[in-house]
C-alpha cells in the first residue's frame, strides 16, 4: 500500500515522522519533546492496524501493543544529519561515523558491535580500577613503567638486597666525598702508626742501672761494713772523720802505732779496713760510681701506648673525614687492639711499679755497699717489652692497610672520576630499590596482575570479535557500499565514487570510514566534502545509503517493513526528482506499506501526474483551533499549476461550461505559455526581466520561433492588451472562437524543435 502526505511546514509532517521513528524504536524521546506550547496535555496516539491486529497505543512514556516496533524504516533530515552529513562534512565526526556504522551494519552486525562496545565499556571500568590498584611507588608512571615494575621477577632475597643496597650507597657516598675532597686528598700525608722509642729508652736506662749495681770493687764486704761501724761509732759520724783518718793511715808506721796518740793499735784488721776503704783507688771507684748512681733518673712512666693508641684513632677519623669510610674499616680491630693495651697496662702496673721502687731502693743501697755486686731481675721489662712489640705490630699492620687505601685513593684521583663512577653505582642502586620495593609491594603486584589479565583477556574479547565483525561483514559490506555507488550514481553522482573504507577500533564503537573520490580524486581524507557536495549532492547521498540499506535487507524481511520518506528530494533539480521518484515507485512495490510526506509542490505533482493511480493521496490541513488533521486530497486538482489552472479555466470557457473570461487570463496565459515551454531560453537569456514584446523579439532572435510566428504572437499580444476593443465589442461566441483559434494556434504552430 502506498501513500502520499501533502503538508505545508508547521502542518505536522516532522511530528508524524517522530511518532513513526519513536514507536519503531519503542522509545517516546522524540514525541514527547513535542508537547503543546504553553499548555501541553496528555498525549494520546492511537495507530489503527489492519487485519485485526489492533491498535498500538501511547501509554505515558511507553506504547502499548506495539507491533510496529522495528518494522518502519524512516528517511528524514534528522537521518541524513545523524548517519551521513553532521554540519557541511561527510561522515567525519565520531558520532556521526557511529551512526553510520550502525545503520548499515544490519541487526546481527549490530548486535556483534554491541557487544563489542559494552566489552569496551567493561574494559573502562576495569582499567579505572586498576588505576586504583596501582601499587603506591608506580604512582603517576606510565602504564608501560607500571607493567614492567609489576611483571619483574625478583630472584633474590630482601635481605640479600638490603644488604646490597647498603655497599652500594656507601660506595657511593665514598666517592662523593672523595671527589669533594679532591685536593685535601692529593695533598695528605701517610698516618705514622706509634713505636716504642718510650721502651726502648726505659730498656736502655734500665740497662745502665742494672750495669751500675753489678759494678763492684774487690773489697770484702766485712771490710767495709768494719769501717763504716767505726766511723759511726767511734766517730759518731762526725764530718771530716773518714779524712782525718785518712790522713793518720797515709801517716802511720808499720808498728800499727796511731800517729796521732802514739797508741798501739791493736786490731789490725780494722787498720786493714781503714787502708783499704780509704786508699785513694777505692775513693775514686766510690765517686765514680756515684757520680752514676746520680746520673740516673728513676722516674720511668712506660705505660704511654694506649694514649699513642687514642691520638692514632683521631688522626683515623680525620682522614675519614677526607677518604671516607674506607679507612675506618679498622677501627672496631683498632679499639679492639686499645682495649687489650688498656688492660695489659694495668694489669703491670702495680708489678712495675714495685720493680721500680726496687732499683731505686738498690741504687740507695749502691750508694753505700758500692763495692758489692748486685743482681736486678728485669724480668717485668721483658714482658712489657714482648706484649708491647706484638701490639705494636699488629697496629702497624692497621695502619698500613689505611695507607694501603689511601694511595689507592690518591692514585685514583689522579687518573678517574669520581662522578662517572656514581653514575654507574646510582644506577644499580636504583635497580636494586627497585627490587626491593617490588618485593615488599608484592601482594599489590599480585592484584594488579589479576585485574590486567582480567582486562586482556576483554581485549582478546574485543579483538576476536572485531576480527569476526570484519570478516563477516565484509562479503556485505562490499556489496552494500557498491549498492551506495550504484544508487548515487544513479541519482546523479556520477563524478563521485563511493568505497568502504578500513575499520576504526578505537572507542567503545567500532566503526569504519567511508571512501569518497571525485573525479578518481580521494577527497574523504582531505576535508573537501563539504566544498565538493552540493546540498543536492549531499541529500541524494543520504538517500542511496538509505536506499542501500533496504536494497540489502531480504525479500522475505523486506515485504514486513513499513517504509516512511520525509521530503526525500529537497533541493533535487526536476531531472533528479523524477528519477527518485522511479526508484521510490519500485521500492514501495517490495515493502508492505510506504508513506511519502512532501511539501515540495512540483516533486508532488509529477509523482501525481505519474502514478497517481498507484498511491492514496492524503492532505494535512488545519482544523479548529490550533489542531491539524489528515485529510483525503484530490491530487489533480491540488497540484494544478497557475498555467494548467489558467488552462484548465480556458478550456471550460471554450468547451461553454462558463460564459467567464477576459483578455487578461488569455494575456496571462500566453505569457506562463511561452514561459513553459521556452523555460531554458528564458533562464539563459534572463528574459523574465522583459516586457513580453521584447521576449517575443528575443525568441524570433535566437531561432526558437520563425518569423510568421513572431507577428502573430504580437498579433495575439496587442489583441489581448488591457484596453483593447477585441472583447468589448465581441458577442461572447466571437470571445469563445477567438479563444479557440488562440489556443490552437499556440499548440499547433509555438514549441520546441
Amino acid at each position: 500500500m502506498k501513500n502520499f502526505i501533502y503538508g505545508l511546514n508547521t502542518y505536522g509532517k516532522s511530528t508524524l515522522c517522530d511518532i513513526f521513528k519513536d514507536v519503531s524504536d519503542d522509545a517516546t524521546d522524540r514525541i514527547q519533546k513535542r508537547l503543546t506550547i504553553p499548555n501541553g496535555t496528555n498525549q494520546d496516539i492511537v495507530i489503527n492496524l489492519s487485519d485485526g491486529a489492533g491498535t498500538v497505543k501511547l501509554n505515558g512514556s511507553s506504547w502499548c501493543n506495539n507491533k510496529l516496533k522495528s518494522k518502519l524504516m524512516v528517511f528524514d533530515t534528522e537521518f541524513m544529519i545523524n548517519n551521513v552529513f553532521n554540519g557541511t562534512n561527510l561522515i567525519e565526526d565520531r558520532t556521526t561515523k557511529e551512526n553510520f556504522t550502525e545503520f548499515i551494519l544490519g541487526d546481527k552486525g549490530v548486535a556483534l558491535a554491541q557487544e563489542i562496545e559494552e566489552l569496551k565499556r567493561e574494559i573502562k571500568d576495569e582499567k579505572a580500577k586498576l588505576q586504583g590498584m596501582v601499587p603506591y611507588s608506580q604512582k603517576g608512571e606510565s602504564d608501560a613503567t607500571i607493567k614492567k615494575y609489576v611483571k619483574q621477577c625478583v630472584e633474590e632475597k630482601i635481605e640479600d638486597l638490603e644488604e646490597t643496597k647498603e655497599e652500594l650507597s656507601k660506595q657511593i657516598k665514598k666517592n662523593r666525598q672523595r671527589e669533594n675532597n679532591r685536593a685535601d686528598i692529593k695533598k695528605y700525608k701517610v698516618i705514622e702508626a706509634p713505636d716504642c722509642s718510650k721502651l726502648t729508652k726505659l730498656i736502655k736506662e734500665v740497662e745502665a742501672v742494672r750495669n751500675i749495681l753489678e759494678t763492684n770493687y774487690s773489697m770484702t764486704a766485712d771490710t767495709l761494713v768494719t769501717f763504716e761501724k767505726h766511723i759511726k761509732e767511734a766517730c759518731h759520724g762526725l764530718k771530716g772523720a773518714q779524712e782525718w783518718i785518712g790522713q793518720g793511715i797515709h801517716f802511720m808506721a808499720d808498728d800499727n802505732v796511731c800517729p796521732f796518740c802514739g797508741q798501739e793499735i791493736a786490731d789490725k784488721s780494722l787498720v786493714n779496713a781503714f787502708s783499704e776503704c780509704l786508699c785513694e783507688e777505692y775513693q775514686i771507684f766510690r765517686k765514680n760510681l756515684q757520680q752514676r748512681i746520680n746520673s740516673v733518673s728513676i722516674d720511668w712512666n712506660v705505660f704511654t701506648l694506649s694514649k699513642d693508641v687514642v691520638d692514632l684513632q683521631k688522626t683515623i677519623k680525620k682522614a675519614e673525614e677526607i677518604f671516607g669510610e674506607s679507612v675506618s674499616v679498622w677501627d672496631e680491630e683498632l679499639e679492639k687492639i686499645y682495649q687489650e693495651i688498656v688492660l695489659m697496662e694495668k694489669e703491670v702496673q702495680t708489678e712495675f711499679n714495685n720493680f721500680r721502687d726496687k732499683v731505686k731502693s738498690l741504687l740507695k743501697s749502691k750508694s753505700v755497699l758500692c763495692n758489692v755486686k748486685v743482681e736486678l731481675d728485669v724480668d717485668i721489662i721483658e714482658k712489657i717489652k714482648k706484649n708491647y712489640d706484638k701490639k705494636i705490630e699488629d697496629i702497624s699492620k692497621i695502619v698500613n692497610n689505611i695507607n694501603e687505601v689511601i694511595f689507592q685513593v690518591k692514585n685514583d684521583i689522579n687518573s678517574s672520576s669520581y662522578e662517572e663512577e656514581n653514575d654507574k653505582y646510582m644506577n644499580q642502586l636504583r635497580v636494586v630499590e627497585e627490587k626491593i620495593t617490588r618485593l615488599k609491594e608484592n601482594d599489590d603486584c599480585e592484584q594488579w596482575k589479576l585485574q590486567f589479565n582480567l582486562i586482556e583477556e576483554k581485549n582478546c574479547k574485543v579483538k576476536e570479535k572485531s576480527k569476526a565483525l570484519e570478516e563477516n561483514q565484509k562479503e556485505y559490506l562490499d556489496n552494500y557500499f557498491n549498492v551506495i555507488d550504484t544508487i548515487f550514481k544513479r541519482y546523479g553522482g556520477h563524478k563521485f565514487k563511493i568505497e568502504r573504507g578500513d575499520f576504526n577500533n578505537k572507542g567503545y564503537k567500532k566503526i569504519f570510514g567511508v571512501n569518497i573520490s571525485f573525479n578518481n580524486v580521494l577527497i574523504s581524507e582531505s576535508g573537501m566534502t563539504g566544498t565538493v557536495f552540493s546540498e543536492s549532492d549531499k541529500r541524494a547521498l543520504a538517500l542511496a545509503v538509505f536506499m542501500a540499506k533496504l536494497e540489502c535487507i531480504p525479500r522475505d524481511e523486506k515485504e514486513k517493513i513499513i517504509l516512511v520518506l520525509d521530503d526525500p528530494v529537497t533541493s533535487f533539480d526536476d531531472n533528479r526528482m523524477k528519477i527518485i521518484i522511479n526508484s521510490l515507485i519500485n521500492v514501495s512495490d517490495e515493502v508492505e506499506q510506504t508513506f511519502i510526506l512532501s511539501h515540495h509542490f512540483m516533486f508532488s505533482k509529477m509523482l501525481s501526474d505519474r502514478y497517481f493511480e498507484h498511491f492514496n493521496f492524503y492532505k494535512l490541513a488545519h482544523m479548529d483551533g490550533n489542531s491539524n488533521g489528515i485529510f483525503d486530497m484530490d491530487a489533480k486538482e491540488e497540484f494544478l499549476t497557475g498555467f494548467d489552472k489558467e488552462y484548465l479555466n480556458i478550456s471550460k470557457f471554450n468547451n461553454a461550461e462558463t460564459d467567464s473570461m477576459s483578455e487578461n487570463e488569455l494575456r496571462v496565459f500566453l505569457e506562463e505559455y511561452l514561459k513553459t515551454i521556452f523555460a531554458k531560453q528564458y533562464d539563459e537569456y534572463k528574459l523574465t526581466s522583459k516586457q513580453l514584446g521584447e521576449r517575443i523579439d528575443e525568441l524570433e532572435r535566437i531561432g526558437v520561433i520563425t518569423s510568421d510566428v513572431k507577428t502573430k504572437l504580437h498579433y495575439y499580444r496587442n489583441e489581448l492588451n488591457s484596453g483593447s476593443h477585441t472583447f468589448q465589442m465581441n458577442t461572447i461566441d466571437d470571445d469563445r472562437n477567438f479563444s479557440i483559434d488562440f489556443v490552437h494556434y499556440l499548440f499547433d504552430n509555438v514549441h520546441m524543435g
